[in-house]
């Protein structure tokens, strides 16, 4: 781990006392009045209790979703298909581990940016790392969506062992 990635990410064979984890319910923090970010925790909702026809319409039909890196899910995803599909496959890697515990919201006219702290479990061995999504909108639906990790070298060793 480099200077710019120490503490964003660490392994632990535990996620006790992490807020929010244990009961699944992530601290929420920021511009959640917001519209945008409201149609984003309903796409949440909604893909928590399987419901992929609602999640889908908060998406435009050619939306288009960046994952930064290069890890096993970097990449870029095209159509509101895919993107679910991403995350189906980070919660089928992770035997359904992966956590959010933290979301603070900021807002644009044109943007809306997540900050999140995510949890994951392999097997015995857990992560925790920082990410920061930002969507963009137009016409209400999801248009393009740009994740960054905040320690990209910690979270692709954790997913390629």
């Amino acid at each position: 781990m480099n200077d710019a990635t120490a503490g964003a990410a660490y392994e632990t064979d535990v996620f006790a006392g992490i807020s929010g984890v244990a009961d699944g319910t992530p601290r929420v923090e920021g511009a959640i009045d917001d519209p945008r970010v409201q149609a984003v925790l309903a796409y949440q909702a909604a893909m928590a209790r399987g419901d992929r026809d609602f999640a889908k319409t908060v998406f435009s039909s050619d939306v288009v979703y960046v994952v930064s890196g290069r890890g096993a899910f970097a990449g870029i995803y095209r159509g509101p298909e895919a993107v679910m599909d991403y995350l189906g496959m980070l919660m089928e890697r992770t035997a359904g581990s992966f956590s959010i515990s933290q979301m603070r919201w900021f807002t644009t006219e044109e943007h809306v940016t997540l900050i999140t702290r995510n949890h994951a479990r392999l097997g015995e061995r857990a992560l925790s790392w920082d990410e920061v999504i930002v969507f963009r909108f137009v016409a209400g639906k999801k248009k393009r969506i740009d994740l960054f990790s905040g320690a990209p070298e910690a979270v692709a060793a954790f997913f390629a062992r």
